[in-house]
């Protein structure tokens, strides 16, 4: 159970796991640069096997490494610590590294989270900017009146309301997954 005592403590571990997970990230990336392409051998998805990582993840990881080179992807990182690999992978999409590192420095110093820098990169690209994620929580379906389309949901403790509060009366779209295959079953 989260309290207000141990809530940085938990955030604390759960920057120094989600920088770890970088750093793993960064390291299969590079590893995988030294790989040598043989005609007739995918040995890039040797690799993958071998490592326990989808393929595609792989390429991923090679792709931004190829991209920020290693001391240039260094110098990025320690000029702005608060940037994450999903940061630098999404800075790519520029195609051209000046851009990209320019755009970072306006992330770092907006101090901008992996969904902003999402949709500030496609605002100056010109792309449509997806709409934001209101709720994403465990949730106990209660009533659901087929009459009049109403359905009510308990949201469990910890789920930020006051942001979906905000669009009360407006229209959203709701998807709803069953948390267990054997819920499918029982209905």
């Amino acid at each position: 159970m989260v309290t207000i005592d141990n809530w940085e403590a938990l955030c604390d571990r759960g920057r120094a796991a989600a920088l770890d997970m970088d750093e793993g990230r960064w390291q299969l990336g590079d590893l995988s640069l030294e790989i040598q392409t043989q005609y007739g051998k995918n040995r890039i998805a040797d690799f993958a096997k071998e490592v326990n990582v989808p393929v595609g993840r792989v390429r991923e990881y090679r792709t931004v490494c190829r991209y920020y080179e290693s001391s240039a992807r260094a110098e990025i990182l320690e000029d702005c610590p608060l940037l994450s690999y999903s940061h630098l992978r999404i800075a790519m999409r520029f195609g051209n590294i000046q851009q990209s590192i320019g755009f970072l420095n306006e992330c770092a110093d907006g101090a901008f989270t992996v969904e902003r820098t999402i949709v500030e990169l496609n605002k100056l690209l010109k792309k449509p900017i997806p709409p934001p994620k209101l709720l994403d929580a465990e949730c106990e379906l209660g009533r659901v009146d087929i009459q009049t389309g109403m359905i009510v949901i308990k949201v469990g403790k910890g789920a930020n309301l006051i942001e979906l509060q905000k669009w009360r009366g407006k229209e959203v779209r709701v998807v709803i997954y069953a948390l267990e295959v054997e819920a499918i079953n029982e209905t």
